[in-house]
């Protein structure tokens, strides 16, 4: 056994996590997330008009993309989640 292997088996033993692994798993996630959470976002923002800024500005580059990319069945089927929370 290498000491590199010796060295990960002790860390397991005293119960540490590896960090890096978790880190790249949000990092990969983190764009489902933000469409996932923009249903929510537009049920806030109609809701609590006092939120809408805030979610304008986090889902600013959501708006962009859309203008750029025009409407094609990707943005046909996030307008229809968004709705769907309305």
């Amino acid at each position: 056994m290498t000491e590199i292997q010796e060295q990960d088996k002790d860390e397991v033993q005293r119960g540490r996590v590896p960090v890096g692994p978790i880190l790249v798993g949000l990092l990969l996630l983190s764009p489902v997330l933000y469409l996932l959470l923009f249903g929510p976002a537009c049920w806030l923002a109609a809701n609590y008009p006092a939120t809408s800024p805030a979610i304008e500005a986090v889902y600013y580059p959501l708006g962009r993309l859309y203008e750029a990319t025009g409407d094609n069945a990707f943005w046909d089927r996030v307008i229809a989640y968004a709705e769907w929370w309305d």
